[in-house]
């Protein structure tokens, strides 16, 4: 029982739909709730193409043609191409942000995003340092720098909390499924939040 549910856990905040998640949040909770549904629909679906659906594919064709032994890349080796197309895709995420006039720190965290990833990539080589704790780590550091700048006019504290725990039951799944270890799961934490807050300098 407690490996299913570490595997829903695992499933429904994976790395590729948390940056979803962190911009419906920003749309819809922050400031932002005054821009007309039509165009955070718009941006939502954007960020679901570049960061979700695109990097998957991409995963799904390397293993139809047994570039990599599993989908969920569960070797490290396997981890280099996937890791370069989602640092190409939060490229293309910046770039669109900030083609549609978003706000500095909506386009940093797309900035931070893949900053995470490279610095997830770099360390791969090395060491399986958790990419999910990485997404959480990045994640909760966005949710507490809107509610520290007073950006979050919606269940500000109550979605950081929220962040707290998730990130928690995220890092715990990961190690329950025998995929990381403690320290892998923090370093990804610790990956993600630094990456965020270091790019939050800019505004």
């Amino acid at each position: 029982m407690y490996i299913r549910l570490a595997r829903i856990i695992s499933t429904v905040f994976s790395p590729f739909l948390v940056p979803t998640y962190a911009i419906l949040m920003a749309l819809w909770l922050s400031i932002l709730f005054v821009v007309p549904d039509s165009t955070k629909l718009t941006v939502a679906g954007v960020t679901f193409l570049l960061t979700a659906v695109l990097p998957m594919l991409l995963i799904v064709a390397l293993y139809r043609v047994k570039a990599v032994n599993s989908i969920g890349l569960a070797e490290r080796t396997e981890r280099l191409v996937p890791y370069l197309c989602a640092v190409v895709c939060y490229s293309s995420l910046a770039v669109y942000l900030n083609s549609v006039h978003s706000p500095i720190w909506l386009t940093m965290f797309a900035v931070g995003g893949g900053l995470a990833v490279l610095v997830t990539l770099v360390i791969n080589r090395w060491w399986k340092i958790s990419a999910h704790a990485a997404a959480m780590g990045g994640f909760t550091a966005f949710v507490y720098l809107l509610y520290h700048s007073q950006l979050l006019i919606f269940g500000g504290m109550p979605m950081l909390y929220a962040a707290v725990i998730i990130t928690g039951l995220v890092g715990t799944s990961r190690v329950a499924l025998g995929l990381h270890t403690p320290m892998q799961v923090i370093a990804g934490v610790a990956n993600g939040a630094v990456c965020i807050i270091l790019l939050s300098l800019f505004y």
